[in-house]
């Protein structure tokens, strides 16, 4: 049997009647390791720019995050 890992995140806040929507995405893989590989590298980069945010947000990345985060494993 495959063992698959899955990463759960979540975009809105539940208890704020402000936020009309909330959106949960879950990605699901084999190989773990290749999310986790790219996440820390760009996490390396962030603190390398002395970003003060822990968040990686794709709607303001870079144009080289947004292709590091659509690639292929």
């Amino acid at each position: 049997m495959k063992k698959i890992t899955i990463f759960i995140d979540e975009s809105g806040t539940l208890p704020d009647p402000k936020d009309k929507v909330v959106i949960v995405a879950a990605v699901g893989t084999e190989i773990p390791h290749k999310l986790i590989e790219v996440v820390k590298s760009i996490r390396k980069y962030l603190k390398s720019k002395k970003n003060i945010s822990n968040e990686i947000k794709f709607y303001r990345s870079e144009k080289f995050f947004a292709k590091k985060m659509s690639e292929p494993a």
